[in-house]
């Protein structure tokens, strides 16, 4: 969907290099949020996008980058990283079905 490029920035959308900058990362990383749908983004004049800069900052600040960003440094130090065991993904799915669980309550379908 195209956008007036004003009219967007008008309502909280950004360019996304100055959204990036905005946030402490590069807009090589916005843009492959973008692709993966962590992030919306709005067209803007020709092949440009924009995109909310709280919306931004809420998935850059959220628990999932904080760990891909913790496994980065110990990679960059050096450190051998073995990708999650069975039982700790298993352990992890247990958890997120309780919390579904307590928020739906466990008679939902």
């Amino acid at each position: 969907m195209n956008k007036d490029k004003d009219d967007v920035l008008e309502n909280g959308w950004m360019a996304i290099a100055d959204a990036a900058k905005a946030c402490g990362c590069h807009e090589t990383t916005v843009r492959a949020w973008i692709r993966a749908g962590h992030i919306k983004s709005a067209r803007i004049v020709g092949r440009h996008r924009a995109v909310r800069l709280e919306e931004l900052r809420a998935y850059n600040n959220s628990e999932r980058v904080a760990r891909e960003r913790e496994l980065m440094k110990r990679r960059l130090k050096g450190e051998r990283v073995a990708p999650p065991s069975q039982s700790d993904l298993i352990s992890r799915l247990e958890q997120l079905i309780a919390r579904l669980e307590s928020i739906l309550g466990k008679d939902a379908p």
